[in-house]
């Protein structure tokens, strides 16, 4: 009992770390007239709009594209290695993969090729993992759809486990992923989280409001909480995108009202979206911008 109350409480202290602190170290890339540039999270530009790409700056190396050739930059702004590669990734683990020529190899945050091959999966690779996918037990009546689902809820300290149903009304149901189930009725849609994250948070209230046109499911890869599943949702209402998200713990939990052409997939509380026609930024998971509105 020590030892769960001794977890969860380390769970908490590791989740209450705010977006900015979390940001503290990233240079996050900027747009202006053409070229990219670098601010940090308090929006002081750091690094002047000089480049053709940027990206943020993971594992302390910011992956830029300059005169047609990429190379990468440091957390302080610095061109630390040199711009020559044909084709480059972002930084993830301490490796990236590079192009010179016909030739694609491995570099280290030095831009040396390490001695130590590179696991692609194995289990710290997020993109690599499958997703887990539960399906509710879904009925019909009279061309309607409901649900079974396994409900929790806590009595006297303790997480009890108990059927529960959502009455058939709907047009048509769908599982979508690990304790998330999109509802369809008149045209909109709406998302349904149960269950436990983690097995740490209680069930959360339904979401049974109708207001989104599609979805985009994304997997997402946290830097600093590697093992913990997070769950993503781009949503569209009318024609904008925002995100519904239940990450890690629970404790990560935010929405972002639907506002942008197009939308990314976060990674370390970064997404890129598309703001207006053709014009590109970043925004944290708390949804402040790092770009200017024209």
């Amino acid at each position: 009992m020590k030892r769960t109350t001794l977890l969860y409480l380390l769970l908490i202290l590791g989740f209450s770390k705010t977006t900015a602190q979390r940001l503290e170290y990233f240079l996050i890339p900027f747009e202006e007239n053409g070229k990219w540039g670098y601010m940090d999270c308090n929006h002081t530009v750091v690094v002047e709009p000089k480049f053709e790409a940027a990206f943020p700056t993971y594992d302390l190396r910011g992956l830029i594209k300059l005169k047609g050739k990429y190379g990468y930059i440091d957390h302080t702004g610095k061109l630390v290695i040199k711009a020559k590669y044909r084709e480059a990734t972002e930084f993830m683990f301490g490796r990236a993969k590079v192009k010179i020529g016909k030739k694609e190899f491995w570099i280290d945050t030095k831009g040396e090729r390490p001695k130590q091959g590179v696991a692609l999966c194995g289990g710290i690779y997020r993109n690599c993992l499958v997703p887990l996918d539960t399906p509710r037990l879904v009925f019909e009546k009279d061309g309607k759809y409901g649900f079974a689902f396994e409900a929790h809820k806590r009595v006297d300290g303790k997480l009890i486990q108990f059927p529960d149903t959502v009455q058939a009304v709907f047009d048509s149901i769908k599982s979508i992923d690990h304790q998330l189930t999109a509802i369809f009725q008149n045209g909109k849609m709406a998302i349904f989280h149960d269950g436990v994250l983690c097995g740490y948070s209680e069930r959360k209230d339904t979401l049974f409001d109708f207001k989104y046109n599609a979805l985009k499911m994304f997997k997402t890869y946290d830097d600093d909480y590697p093992k913990c599943f997070d769950s993503e949702i781009g949503v569209r209402k009318d024609d904008k995108w925002g995100y519904i998200s239940f990450r890690g713990y629970a404790f990560h939990q935010y929405d972002i009202e639907p506002k942008y052409v197009s939308i990314g997939q976060f990674r370390s509380e970064l997404a890129k979206v598309e703001y207006a026609p053709d014009k590109f930024g970043y925004i944290d998971s708390a949804g402040h911008e790092y770009f200017k509105r024209e």
